[in-house]
């Protein structure tokens, strides 16, 4: 991609942002959000929220975001799913060697 191309690609993405915020401020005066540049607001920016939606969505990183999301959907269900015995009101727990849990093996 030729160098000016990128400035312009630049320019017209600020155009926008600049468009985008007006229409917002016309339609929405009191719902209006200013944008958070990424020096003053970190990680929480607006910046980096359009970075972490184009980093999502581009080859390799969607793989490895799709799969830590299937991950986490997994852990929510398995923990969803997981029942214990309501009645145990002292829910003591052992562990594999069958000590019950909070005993060591010197005392």
């Amino acid at each position: 991609m030729p160098a000016n191309a990128r400035e312009y690609i630049k320019a017209l993405i600020a155009h926008l942002r600049v468009y985008c915020s007006r229409v917002k401020e016309a339609f929405c005066p009191t719902r209006a959000k200013r944008a958070t540049p990424f020096e003053t607001h970190g990680f929480l920016s607006d910046e980096i929220d359009g970075f972490r939606s184009v980093v999502r969505t581009k080859t390799p990183y969607k793989e490895w975001f799709d799969f830590a999301e299937e991950l986490n959907l997994f852990g929510s269900e398995a923990i969803r799913a997981h029942t214990f015995d309501q009645n145990d009101t002292q829910r003591r727990a052992r562990d594999d060697c069958g000590r019950e849990n909070g005993t060591s093996d010197f005392g």
